[in-house]
């Protein structure tokens, strides 16, 4: 007889399990996440500065 709110020893070792599968993986692409972002903020900056070299010559008067 199970109490309600009783987790069950099986649903324990499935999401400790599944927490260890989210660390792994986590661990293996965390060089290419920050790979990743890195280009992102280095295109944007880029294209931030490029962007007000273009529009300095609308400047309204």
């Amino acid at each position: 007889m199970t109490k309600k709110g009783e987790l069950t020893l099986r649903f324990m070792i499935l999401l400790i399990l599944a927490l260890m599968v989210l660390i792994v993986v986590a661990i293996i692409f965390q060089d290419q996440i920050a790979g990743f972002v890195d280009t992102l903020s280095g295109t944007s900056s880029t294209l931030g500065s490029e962007l007000g070299q273009a529009t300095e010559g609308l400047a309204l008067e």
